[in-house]
């Protein structure tokens, strides 16, 4: 897909930049992300990406590029929350996200889509 392309062409030039500027990468790297969690919500993130991941799946059949999607939504909430807000989001949401990530775990495993489709009963 073309975010793919993209995402693959930012990531080679900053390997290459940080081969330069390694640190620099870093601090940069690290104050977008402060900036994007401060100016998103998680419930925002979630939503878009819940979206994106739907899409990905139901009509382009896409399951590598739907479980990306959700994997990189559940590394930002491991890391605990910070803000009253995440912690909000956390209380009312994390059993069920960690019960729908167990079932895209259980599809790595199994190759079956039934697995995944548990999964998207609990997104839904």
């Amino acid at each position: 897909s073309q975010m793919r392309r993209r995402q693959a062409a930012a990531e080679k030039i900053l390997n290459h930049m940080r081969q330069h500027s390694g640190k620099l990468v870093e601090q940069a790297l690290l104050v977008s992300d402060e900036l994007i969690r401060v100016a998103i919500l998680w419930h925002e993130q979630w939503n878009e990406g819940l979206d994106e991941a739907s899409r990905l799946y139901f009509a382009a059949h896409d399951i590598p590029g739907m479980l990306h999607i959700l994997q990189r939504l559940h590394k930002m909430i491991e890391k605990g929350p910070e803000t009253v807000c995440e912690r909000l989001f956390q209380q009312n949401y994390n059993n069920d996200l960690i019960e729908a990530q167990e079932w895209c775990n259980k599809y790595k495993l199994s190759n079956s889509e039934a697995d995944l489709n548990k999964a998207w009963e609990i997104y839904s």
